[in-house]
């Protein structure tokens, strides 16, 4: 296996399983692995797209005229949705991919093959696309309003704001607000902008020599440390999205395959159990650590884990509070046993 796939294997609990579960979470540790970087990339690629058609030229233009709701509108609610469509694409495509690699017994049987047009299926994904996209679009707009509204109360060039508007879409509103404040301190030659985690710490001996009064930095050069954190910042959050949607989607898909070979009477559901494996590292949540042990016996096929944070169907479950799903990096192990 390659090392990046391995970052996210719990290695305590390998070393402690049997050898077919060691080769079981091996298996989705790297189908996890590659997934995830099918996510992160295509919502990279989606959010520049969206960001080279915003018509900064109308934004400014509105903005002059003090049509500061006309402006935010500018990037619309449809506009924005249509182009995040390909990750909700890439994120179906990840769930069907689980789904039929899933290691379904035989038993003497026909090959399993994973129906990916289910009525079940179909609905779970509908909804499941409509809700991500709503989610991140609202999130995108959020940040566009507090762009422009910041941008008009602290007297700011319409130009620059449009510019902001453009280029900040695929971040949170908090993430936005930070990046703006890291400007505002470039600006303003505060050290702290010296205390920023996501800063390129190549700019930090300008950064020092301005704040100590000795030489200021250009535009230019503000312009290129504050478009790094910015990318930077995006990075991150497409890592975060793509890890928590695709090991969703990964869990989903086995499930449902598993819930399929019952449906053909292939398996019955209590020949099924499924058991949690947790990441073992200080990123971990005590919830999720203490999961296993509150579910001694694993679980059936349609019963959920009992948890500190309550229930939850699989790692990343869209039905469980948020608390407990978001940057999740559990995994979970589907078994049939033999009655």
């Amino acid at each position: 296996m390659q090392a990046h796939a391995l970052a996210h294997l719990p290695w305590m609990a390998v070393s402690k399983a049997s050898n077919s579960d060691r080769a079981e979470i091996e298996r989705l540790a790297a189908q996890t692995a590659q997934f995830t970087a099918k996510v992160r990339q295509a919502f990279l690629d989606a959010i520049d797209q969206i960001g080279n058609s915003v018509d900064t030229k109308r934004v400014a233009d509105l903005l002059r005229q003090g049509r500061v709701s006309e402006a935010i509108e500018v990037v619309s609610v449809a506009a924005i949705a249509a182009g995040l469509k390909p990750v909700a694409a890439a994120v179906t495509d990840v769930l069907i991919a689980a789904g039929r690699a899933a290691p379904i017994p035989a038993l003497g049987q026909a090959q399993f093959v994973f129906g990916a047009m289910s009525p079940r299926t179909v609905a779970y994904l509908q909804q499941y696309e409509f809700g991500l996209i709503r989610d991140l679009t609202a999130e995108a707009r959020r940040a566009i309003g507090q762009i422009i509204a910041d941008g008009v109360t602290n007297g700011i060039n319409p130009n620059d704001i449009a510019r902001d508007v453009r280029a900040h879409i695929g971040l949170t509103q908090w993430q936005s607000e930070a990046v703006s404040n890291y400007r505002r301190a470039l600006e303003n030659a505060d050290r702290a902008a010296l205390q920023r985690a996501l800063r390129d710490r190549r700019f930090d001996s300008s950064v020092a020599r301005a704040a100590r009064g000795e030489k200021a930095l250009s535009p230019e050069q503000i312009d290129k440390m504050v478009d790094r954190y910015r990318q930077r910042y995006l990075t991150y959050r497409a890592e975060t999205i793509a890890r928590t949607e695709a090991i969703r989607a990964v869990n989903t898909g086995n499930l449902e395959a598993w819930r399929q070979a019952v449906d053909e009477g292939r398996l019955t559901q209590d020949q099924i159990v499924r058991k949690w494996v947790f990441t073992h590292d200080d990123r971990t949540r005590h919830a999720h650590r203490t999961i296993p042990e509150m579910n001694p016996d694993g679980v059936g096929l349609n019963e959920p884990f009992k948890s500190e944070l309550g229930p939850i169907r699989y790692p990343g479950d869209p039905l469980a509070a948020a608390s407990n799903v978001i940057n999740c990096r559990c995994a979970q192990i589907i078994r049939f046993r033999a009655a």
